[in-house]
């Protein structure tokens, strides 16, 4: 006769991969994101969008990001395994903004506009110095 089997509901819980845990990582880093380097602030939002969506590392660096309505930021992709496919992930706001990828995201988009707002001025600058001579 066959006995009974009962389905346990397992508890999800943060697991760590090759000894790392993903989750404390980023609640570390977005504690002092602004004292970050940058590679190690690039990281972490590869991090985070890995963790959000099935994309690879090189798929993540060929990417392009457009914010939509509040709180919303939209990645077109462009999948290397399947020739010629495109994929729109959208990511939403989360009530922990340490493990949102909006968050991370609309950092990244200020730090750049940041820096090409400082290159503009930067040779806006040296256009009048070659003038004055």
């Amino acid at each position: 006769m066959k006995q009974l089997s009962v389905a346990v509901i397992k508890e999800l819980r943060v697991e760590p991969i090759w000894g790392f845990n993903n989750y404390q990582i980023m609640q570390n880093n977005a504690m002092n994101f602004k004292s970050l380097l940058d590679q190690v602030f690039m990281g972490t939002v590869i991090l985070v969008i890995m963790r959000y969506s099935t994309l690879r590392r090189t798929e993540i660096h060929r990417a392009n990001v457009e914010k939509r309505y509040v709180g919303t930021w939209q990645l077109y992709v462009q999948i290397i395994k399947v020739i010629g496919y495109k994929a729109t992930f959208t990511f939403l706001s989360f009530a922990d903004f340490n493990v949102c990828p909006a968050f991370w995201l609309q950092i990244v988009v200020s730090k750049k506009e940041k820096k090409v707002q400082r290159q503009t001025t930067l040779t806006k600058f040296l256009e009048k110095q070659t003038c004055n001579l």
